[in-house]
């Protein structure tokens, strides 16, 4: 095994000992210091020894942002700019019962929502957060 490739392979595994990342991320910061040829291998090695898995940051990313209230557009979309496939995030979105509890605490905490003017803020509170319409109309609607 060539010095390039250890040092490539140590980067990597110094970058996954903090924290999962997805594997377009961890191709994109070795693509910066290493070879391209270098880079792939290491992908390969980490993907072949499961350190390395797309679904399972999804699934922990997705967990991690619906208990910050997050809805599921808001979820997709970010996993999407962090290089997830469309059929992981599909995957990962029918697996995920997404709990609206947190949202709703915060709902009741944050709006008084008899008051049309503070439906409304809600509203347009749920909807930056990512939620659909039908979702946000459900939201009030329990209120």
């Amino acid at each position: 095994m060539d010095s390039t490739y250890n040092k490539a392979l140590t980067q990597a595994l110094k970058l996954l000992a903090r924290k999962d990342f997805t594997f377009h991320q961890i191709k994109e910061k070795l693509s910066k210091k290493f070879p391209q040829n270098t880079v792939a291998r290491v992908l390969e090695y980490l993907s072949t020894k499961n350190l390395l898995n797309d679904y399972r940051f999804a699934l922990n990313y997705s967990q991690t942002k619906m208990e910050k209230g997050w809805g599921r557009r808001k979820i997709r979309y970010h996993l999407k700019l962090k290089g997830i496939s469309e059929e992981v995030i599909n995957t990962v979105e029918n697996e995920i019962e997404f709990d609206y509890s947190f949202i709703e605490k915060e709902l009741s905490r944050k709006y008084n929502l008899s008051n049309k003017k503070e439906k409304e803020r809600a509203t347009r509170f749920l909807s930056s957060r990512g939620f659909t319409i039908g979702e946000i109309l459900n939201l009030l609607e329990k209120k």
